[in-house]
């Protein structure tokens, strides 16, 4: 049976958090000498994926023992669900901006996407819109990007087209209602291919908040 180390009873919590510490040190020191003598270590500092579109805190005490004796490299990824009818992952491989803020830098490098963008504009208010209002929204803010944040490709090159793709796909996951040329959010935020997200568009929305926080942290 798998239970918390909290759940556990003295002596034998003690006895684990000892036990758990000691395997750990060992582990870290194993990797590091790995990576001192070459080799590539892939490591997920956040340990699990996030439910409201924030990054998890950053688990530093590997990451911080490894990057003395490496040139640390990020995988940056964004999902952009309300495009297309096949889920869309933007990820990119760089350095990091600022070796010291590893987090920063990690956050702002996620792409910045048409479901990003839009869920923003979402956000904003509640009242029915048409496809006009979404597009000139979407176009407003990606030409308010800063410099040092990267949009996806596809949306840079046609952001109507991809707006509008969004708003279809809105509809058929029920998040967007249509009522002739207008639109309106429902009640129905969720997406199944994302069980452990209660509201997509916030989460989407939270997402390019911090991205762009992040891109404001750095030099």
């Amino acid at each position: 049976t798998t239970v918390k180390l909290a759940n556990l009873k003295q002596p034998y919590r003690r006895e684990a958090l000892e036990n758990f510490r000691a395997t750990m040190t060992a582990d870290i020191a194993t990797v590091v000498e790995r990576v001192r003598e070459g080799a590539t270590f892939y490591v997920t500092p956040e340990g699990d994926f996030s439910h409201d579109g924030r990054m998890r805190p950053m688990r530093n005490g590997l990451t911080e023992a490894v990057l003395p004796v490496a040139d640390p490299w990020l995988c940056a990824i964004a999902y952009d669900p309300f495009r297309g009818r096949r889920l869309s992952m933007l990820y990119r491989v760089l350095p990091p901006a600022d070796r010291n803020d590893l987090g920063a830098s990690l956050a702002a490098a996620r792409a910045v996407t048409t479901s990003a963008l839009l869920a923003t504009f979402l956000c904003a208010g509640e009242a029915p819109f048409d496809a006009v209002d979404a597009r000139r929204s979407v176009l407003a803010q990606l030409a308010a990007l800063p410099a040092n944040v990267f949009a996806d490709p596809e949306l840079r090159l046609d952001p109507e087209a991809a707006v509008t793709e969004a708003l279809s796909v809105l509809v058929r996951l029920g998040i967007l209602a249509s009522d002739g040329p207008r639109y309106r959010l429902t009640q129905n935020r969720v997406d199944a291919r994302f069980p452990h997200v209660a509201d997509m568009v916030t989460f989407q929305r939270n997402m390019l908040e911090e991205t762009l926080a992040a891109a404001a942290r750095l030099p």
